[in-house]
């Protein structure tokens, strides 16, 4: 198999046009909603994985015969992409960094990109084509 690195691109490339406005609305929302905003902060983590998920899908819809493996290289490409600016705006602001939280989202992330992965199999295959 080989890797198709204009498909994880461009799947990368809508999770990232996804997950971006989503995330820095959440973290405005959270700085500034005084504690009382949690519900919505978790909402908008989830709808950041559905993003991720929707980056799997693509990659893996461009490549049907690998698209597990584009799937979830296209979820954490993205993933790493967003949490190395989140990473240095936290250095910058002073705020402690959790080495285990960015490691648990990146399992999520490289998670999210293989549930896109097969979507985009199952859409390929499922039941509609047996």
């Amino acid at each position: 198999m080989r890797l198709d690195g204009a498909a994880i691109g461009l799947g990368a490339l809508v999770a990232i046009a996804i997950c971006v406005p989503l995330a820095v609305l959440s973290q405005v929302i959270s700085d500034y909603g005084n504690g009382d905003a949690a519900g919505i902060v978790v909402l908008f983590y989830f709808v950041v994985l559905a993003g991720l998920t929707v980056g799997g899908f693509v990659a893996g819809s461009r490549r049907p015969e690998a698209p597990l493996s584009h799937g979830i290289l296209a979820a954490v490409l993205a993933y790493a992409v967003v949490q190395g600016i989140g990473l240095l705006v936290n250095l910058a602001r002073g705020d402690d960094i959790s080495v285990v939280a960015i490691v648990f989202n990146a399992g999520l992330a490289a998670a999210m990109g293989l549930l896109g992965g097969w979507l985009a199999n199952w859409r390929a295959t499922g039941p509609a084509h047996s």
